[in-house]
């Protein structure tokens, strides 16, 4: 794992119950190695690698809610207002934006050519 729950809280980042938590880091973590083609495995870990696993936690975490937008009781109907962002198709593409705003500097941990 790539931040623990206390720096989650610490951060400002308590949305989530520590178990919560570490089933989404879980993912996020599966994320970033595959974004970064595991150069992130075994390197020393930095408040951008642990900020940027807590920002996709938070990502995930709204991506799977889906919150009411509207409701109406007579002939009973429900709306969700998920965003374009939120949705599955575009989950990827999120993902690896709140990657590249973390992960490419100093280090650019997802460039896509050899080793450097």
């Amino acid at each position: 794992m790539y931040a623990e729950y206390s720096f989650y809280v610490k951060n400002g980042q308590n949305k989530l119950t520590k178990k919560e938590f570490a089933k989404l880091a879980r993912r996020a973590g599966e994320r970033m190695e595959y974004f970064t083609f595991d150069r992130i495995v075994g390197i020393e870990l930095t408040d951008r690698i642990r900020l940027c696993l807590c920002d996709i936690v938070d990502y995930l975490c709204s991506a799977e809610e889906n919150p009411v937008k509207s409701e109406s009781v007579g002939k009973w109907s429900v709306s969700y207002a998920v965003s374009d962002y939120a949705l599955p198709e575009n989950a990827n593409a999120a993902i690896q934006e709140i990657c590249r705003q973390y992960l490419t500097r100093p280090v650019n941990l997802m460039f896509v050519g050899g080793t450097r």
